[in-house]
C-alpha cells in the first residue's frame, strides 16, 4: 500500500486527536517521551481511520532481505582483499568491486573495510595492534552478520578497544544502500 500522507487537513485532524488523548495518563506510562507517544498514537488512529495498513514483514521475509546476496567463499575472498590492503579502503573497495558488483555494499565486506581501514590508521600513529585485536576481528568475520554469534564478537572487539583506548569505541552503523 502506498505511503500515508499527512495533508494539512489530516495534519488538522492529527491535532484533534492527539489533544483528545489524556496527557497525565501517557506521562505517566512513558515519562519524558509522553508527547512523542502520544502523537504516535494519534498518528496510528488517524491510520486506521483512513483505511491505511502498513505492510508488516513475515519473519521468513525479513530473513531474506538481511540474508548476503553473495556466496560466502566470494564474501570471504572480499573479506581477505580488504584485510590484505588496509589503509587502501578505496582501493579495497573497488578491486571488491570489480569482483562482483555490490560486493563491497555486502554488511560483512563494509564491516571488514572499516575494521581494516581504522587497523591501518592505528598502526599509522605508531599504536601497536596486538594479536588479541586480530584473533577478535578475525573470529568476528566467521560468522553471519548479524546473528547472535557476530554481535556478541563485535561487541568483544568494542569492549576491547574501549579498555584499551580508556573511551567508549563503538562501531559505525551499516549504511546500507537500497
Amino acid at each position: 500500500m502506498a505511503d500515508f500522507k499527512l495533508t494539512p487537513a489530516r495534519e488538522k485532524e492529527l491535532e484533534k486527536l492527539a489533544k483528545d488523548l489524556p496527557d497525565n495518563d501517557f506521562k505517566k506510562r512513558y515519562g519524558k517521551d509522553w508527547k512523542s507517544v502520544k502523537i504516535a498514537t494519534a498518528m496510528n488512529m488517524l491510520k486506521k481511520k483512513y483505511g491505511f495498513k502498513e505492510d508488516k514483514m513475515k519473519f521468513k521475509d525479513l530473513r531474506e532481505k538481511y540474508k548476503s546476496k553473495f556466496p560466502p567463499s566470494l564474501v570471504a575472498a572480499a573479506v581477505k582483499i580488504a584485510l590484505d590492503m588496509g589503509g587502501n579502503m578505496t582501493g579495497a573497495y573497488k578491486k571488491i568491486e570489480r569482483m562482483k558488483k555490490g560486493l563491497g555494499d555486502d554488511p560483512v565486506v563494509m564491516d571488514a573495510l572499516r575494521l581494516a581501514n581504522e587497523e591501518y590508521n592505528m598502526r599509522e600513529t605508531n599504536e601497536e595492534v596486538d594479536d588479541d585485536f586480530i584473533d577478535m576481528m578475525n573470529n568476528m568475520m566467521k560468522h553471519k552478520h548479524g546473528s547472535p554469534a557476530f554481535k556478541k564478537a563485535k561487541q568483544e572487539i568494542e569492549d576491547y578497544m574501549s579498555k584499551k583506548h580508556g573511551k567508549k569505541v563503538k562501531f559505525a552503523n551499516d549504511r546500507r544502500r537500497n
